[in-house]
Parts: C-alpha cells; sequence; structure tokens
C-alpha cells in the first residue's frame, strides 16, 4: 500500500500552494510576474486576499503545475525548474486551504539608490501612497504575516530606505517574534546600526544584495547615488554573520550585461571567498532609458558583436561551481560562427526581405 501511494507522488513547483507576491499595484502573484507571463491571481485593492488566494484565477494557474503543462510559467526565465524549489506531493487540489507560507511584499518603489535598468530617475512614496500603504498593515497583512514563516521584502524599492516598508518589518517580528525575513537589497545601509534600529537583525535570515559589479568603477556606471566601498564593507559585515550561524544564506546579485559581463569571474571570486551564493540574471527591458540601447548591453544574445566573449567568460570553470546560480539558457553556452551569426544579424535579415520583396515585383512584372 506505501509502495503504490509513492509512485502517485511526483515533483512540481511549489511556488503556487505555498507562495505569493504582493506587488505596489495590487496584483498579487505565484512567482516573479517576469517569469508568469504577467499571470496574476488577482487584485488585492479589489477583493480579499482570501479571494483572489483561491480565484479562477489562481486555480488554473495551480492545474497546469500539476497536470505538468506549466502553460503560465516561462520556463526559459525561471531559475526554480527542477531545483530544489521542488517537492514530492500527491497533492491534486487546486484550492489551497491554509494561507502562503512563504511571501514576498513589494508595494513600495522608494529607494535610496537608482540603478539604471530599474529607473531613470529617484521614485520616492507620497504621503498619500505611504498613508494608503500603512492602513493596510493592520486589516490586511497583519493576518497574513501571523503564521508566515519567511517574508521577503522589498524588490521594487529598498525596504531599510522606506518608513512604510520598515513599519511593516517591525509589525511582522511583533505579530510573529519567529518569522524569518529575506532581505531583499542594494546593501547601502544595510548594517549592524540600521538592522537593529529597524528591530530584525535576529530574524534576517536571508539575503539578496543586488550589486552588479566587482569594481567600483564598473559599479559606479550601473548603480548612481550610491557608494561601492561602503557597500562592500557591509556585505563583509554579513558574511561574518553568516559564518556565525546568524544568517541563513547570502546572495550576490549580478544582473549581466554589456557593461559588466568581463566582472563575472571576478565576482564569482568574491563570492567563493566569502561563502556567499553568486546569482547571475539576465538584463531585462523594462522601458528604462537603458532599452533605447538594448541590443548594445544584450551581449548574452547570438547576434551581439561580443557574444563568444561572452560565452567563453561563462563557460570558466568557476561559473559552474555550485555557489553560482544562472538561468538554464546560460549553461551550456557554444560559441557562434561566422555564418551563424551573419544569420542572425538584424541587417541581414532586412537585407533578405528587402531582396524577396523584389523577388516578388520582378515575378509580378514577368
Amino acid at each position: 500500500m506505501q509502495e503504490k501511494q509513492n509512485q502517485n507522488k511526483k515533483y512540481i513547483c511549489k511556488h503556487p500552494f505555498k507562495y505569493v507576491e504582493i506587488r505596489g499595484d495590487g496584483n498579487i502573484y505565484p512567482c516573479c510576474a517576469g517569469w508568469t507571463f504577467d499571470s496574476s491571481f488577482g487584485n488585492i485593492f479589489k477583493n480579499s486576499f482570501e479571494e483572489v488566494w483561491n480565484s479562477e484565477k489562481a486555480q488554473n494557474f495551480r492545474k497546469s503545475v500539476l497536470d505538468g503543462t506549466y502553460q503560465y510559467c516561462d520556463l526559459q526565465r525561471c531559475t526554480h525548474y527542477g531545483t530544489k524549489d521542488w517537492e514530492e506531493t500527491d497533492d491534486v487540489s487546486t484550492i489551497v486551504q491554509n494561507l502562503p507560507e512563504n511571501m514576498l511584499i513589494a508595494m513600495e518603489k522608494q529607494c535610496n539608490v537608482r540603478c539604471i535598468m530599474c529607473r531613470d530617475v529617484q521614485k520616492y512614496t507620497s504621503l498619500e501612497e505611504m498613508n494608503k500603504l500603512d492602513s493596510m498593515i493592520d486589516t490586511t497583512f497583519v493576518p497574513l504575516l501571523k503564521n508566515c514563516k519567511m517574508l521577503a521584502i522589498n524588490g521594487d524599492g529598498e525596504a531599510l530606505a522606506a518608513k512604510h516598508s520598515r513599519k511593516l518589518l517591525k509589525k511582522a517580528v511583533e505579530v510573529n517574534p519567529n518569522i524569518k525575513i529575506l532581505l531583499m537589497t542594494n546593501g547601502l545601509i544595510c548594517n549592524e546600526k540600521v538592522l537593529t534600529e529597524a528591530g530584525i537583525i535576529n530574524n534576517v535570515d536571508s539575503l539578496a544584495v543586488s550589486i552588479h559589479a566587482a569594481t567600483k568603477k564598473t559599479y559606479d556606471k550601473i548603480v548612481k547615488d550610491s557608494n561601492f566601498d561602503e557597500i562592500m564593507k557591509n556585505v563583509e559585515w554579513l558574511a561574518k554573520r553568516k559564518d556565525e550561524g546568524k544568517i541563513k544564506s547570502i546572495g550576490l546579485i549580478f544582473v549581466i550585461s554589456q557593461i559588466n559581463y568581463k566582472e563575472a569571474i571576478e565576482f564569482a571570486k568574491i563570492c567563493k571567498r566569502l561563502k556567499v551564493t553568486m546569482t547571475i540574471l539576465k538584463l531585462y527591458n523594462f522601458g528604462t532609458e537603458i532599452g533605447k540601447n538594448f541590443e548594445k548591453l544584450a551581449v548574452f544574445e547570438k547576434n551581439h558583436p561580443e557574444y563568444n566573449k561572452f560565452v567563453k567568460i561563462m563557460n570558466n570553470p568557476i561559473l559552474k561551481e555550485k555557489f553560482v546560480e544562472m538561468p538554464p539558457e546560460f549553461r551550456n553556452l557554444k560559441p557562434v560562427t561566422f555564418s551563424e551569426r551573419f544569420a542572425n544579424n538584424i541587417f541581414f535579415h532586412t537585407i533578405k526581405t528587402f531582396i524577396q520583396k523584389l523577388k516578388v515585383l520582378f515575378l509580378s512584372i514577368v
């Protein structure tokens, strides 16, 4: 009987059943919106969380996971696909009775630095927006936080520099002293003084620190209004706390582009020395100013003139080690030949299309 039950089990992604992301526009996602074709479960400003959590959209998403189609997931971008984030289950229900164990709340865009891939100008939370978000702490978030095991914050801004996010963090620890916090930060003010003042120094379980460069020169091209040396000093302190067992995990984020790809190996060496994870992410065009030069920055595209140099770096042995995470498409890359690059070149396609049109025109005349 036990053997038969085990045969019914299968490995699936647990995110749609145990995890949510709540974004600034009120939309709720089971994972990164960019990895799920923007498939929202619903909107927390329009319906209660309970209604959204088991909405028709939520059930359809879970059904696609259970039947193995993953039709709402962009598996080419997902870094969780087939990893430890999958778990064995014999559950076949698309309705989940329990509230999510893990949450990402990213409702405040205020930040103390400006990454060029994220924004062209600094963003601040208005008094009206802050009052609206603050009013949701007791009515919406506290019921969710009471039984939450892991709270990730912020994702769209800097939690340690944003007043509402600081209030939310403080409240989370008050109502759930054992809650674990995944802090998504740029690292500039992530130090002992600020974490102590925020009341979360003993609850920070994991950190994702966006740095994107191994040197100050390159960092200053990517992140404005910041201080590379101060951040690295804070990261050294955080790594020491990890060695002492006070922090479970630290990931240093490296959004790769033409600006920084040559520093990927050196960045990996820093991560290895600090005994932290290196997370390589692909640059995407989010409509900021760099979108106008996206083709120049997208070194990971086969028609980019530096693509083969990018491949050589990505195939370096240190980037194959277990502490390095990256999208599946970045693994096992092969250089392109001249003919392949020519075939992928936009100019080539334009000429080819033009010639085809001339042929059609010529045949119509004949």
